[in-house]
């Protein structure tokens, strides 16, 4: 534990972040955050040419590592110790929105968010941070603002409560 920089409690209730995108042709993008480059491309089947994921896989890979930053700082807070080996995210595009055939309010109707991992403690503390983590998770809160069924299919294995958990890597 330990991982979080105490600054981030310092940040103002508002905080902007920024990203842009060079548009390299009609689909591909060389996005920019910061100091981060990278490729956002469509497969053939939506006109790109496949040089990098497409945007919305972006945004579902983005849930997933929200989710993992979440489980590490909410666990912090709580005293909760937990090792994420997974986090996967499946939703369901309706693709009616985006190729204009018909309004849609809900672009993904069905959201699953599962989690792989271990902790030595007790089941309720367990629950007690996962429902603290989805009350807190911004992408659920999008989704289900949308009026997304989000599901949260989490299996953490116990472990013993006299081993060291190692801190995620990588």
């Amino acid at each position: 534990m330990g991982v979080i920089n105490p600054a981030l409690y310092e940040l103002p209730r508002i905080h902007t972040m920024q990203a842009s995108a060079e548009c390299k042709d009609a689909i591909c993008s060389q996005v920019s955050v910061r100091d981060h480059v990278w490729t956002v491309d469509e497969p053939q089947l939506f006109g790109g040419t496949d040089l990098g994921a497409a945007p919305l896989e972006y945004a579902l890979g983005s849930a997933a590592a929200v989710t993992n930053c979440l489980v590490t700082l909410v666990s912090e807070e709580m005293g909760i110790e937990v090792k994420l080996h997974r986090v996967d995210i499946k939703a369901d595009l309706d693709t009616y929105g985006f190729l204009g055939k018909e309004p849609v309010k809900t672009p993904f109707p069905g959201i699953v968010i599962s989690i792989e991992g271990e902790s030595p403690a007790a089941p309720d503390d367990v629950d007690r941070l996962f429902k603290e983590i989805i009350r807190r998770d911004p992408f659920t809160q999008m989704f289900a603002a949308t009026g997304a069924e989000v599901v949260h299919d989490w299996h953490i294995s116990p472990t013993d409560a006299g081993q060291q958990i190692e801190a995620n890597e990588g």
